[in-house]
């Protein structure tokens, strides 16, 4: 990517693990923040909140800017910046959120796309046994 932050691939799933339920972003949201208090971060998140223009007809941000991350978290020097998504391979950041990413990565943060998949190396890189996300 431009800035450096990385997304991977979402590989495609078997037919036998198609039927595992997915998990929502919501819980995933609820997990990650729930990894970062243990972790004692200080975060802010993001919650979903919008209204339609009576006059335009188009979906209103009401919390933050559309695409700015779900969750900011900071701790001592460290500042990360998560934009989450599910597995599936139709979960894709929009132009603005990438956008939000690029911009929070040149002013110094860890800005990345992070899926449930990912949850087991952000534990690490939270814990610092891995240093790149």
């Amino acid at each position: 990517s431009p800035c450096g932050w990385k997304e991977t691939p979402v590989p495609k799933r078997r037919t036998q693990e198609a039927k595992m339920p997915m998990q929502s972003e919501a819980s995933y949201q609820a997990q990650v923040l729930d990894a970062l208090e243990r972790f004692q971060w200080r975060t802010f998140s993001v919650r979903k909140s919008s209204v339609v223009s009576a006059k335009t007809g188009k979906r209103i941000s009401l919390v933050t800017d559309p695409g700015f991350p779900d969750i900011v978290a900071f701790k001592g020097h460290l500042k990360v910046a998560l934009e989450l998504k599910t597995d599936s391979t139709a979960s894709k950041p929009t132009p603005e959120q990438v956008g939000w990413l690029e911009v929070l990565e040149e002013a110094g943060f860890t800005a990345v796309v992070l899926r449930p998949k990912d949850f087991t190396r952000f534990n690490q890189w939270l814990n610092r046994e891995v240093h790149d996300l």
